[in-house]
């Protein structure tokens, strides 16, 4: 939260500060979780067959992805998206990454969601850029 504003981001806070005095084991259960309700936010990452990138960019666009769905202002309360990502926010945070390219990347810009361009180049000898990220509300 910024300037005492609230955000839709604040039940993830003070879950995860409660957590924070639990133990690890406790914060894995999902045992009072009901299947049929669990929600998923889809990202879509553009993955080119010809230079895939490594694996630790692909998990960074993909937590790039959520969080700037969670920090768009259409997930601010009043906004389109607050009570699909209020719902996602106060359950378990689950995402559902898939690769697309070509015709597919194209159909992906069909949903309501978030296209979040590529990263700067990395430096020299760092290895490929990430690729672009599409990500929808839940």
């Amino acid at each position: 939260m910024t300037g005492g504003a609230p955000t839709v981001l604040a039940p993830l806070a003070a879950r995860y500060a409660h957590w924070l005095g639990l133990p690890a084991a406790a914060t894995h259960d999902t045992a009072d979780e009901d299947p049929a309700t669990v929600m998923a936010m889809q990202v879509v990452l553009r993955v080119e067959r010809t230079a895939p990138p490594p694996r630790t960019a692909l998990l960074e666009a993909a937590a790039t992805a959520a969080l700037a769905v969670c920090l768009d202002p259409r997930s601010a309360p009043g906004g389109d998206w607050h009570e699909p990502m209020a719902t996602w926010i106060t359950g378990r945070i689950r995402k559902v990454t898939r690769r697309a390219r070509g015709a597919h990347w194209q159909a992906v810009h069909t949903l309501p969601g978030l296209t979040l361009p590529p990263p700067p180049a990395p430096p020299a000898g760092a290895g490929p850029p990430h690729e672009p990220v599409t990500a929808e509300p839940p």
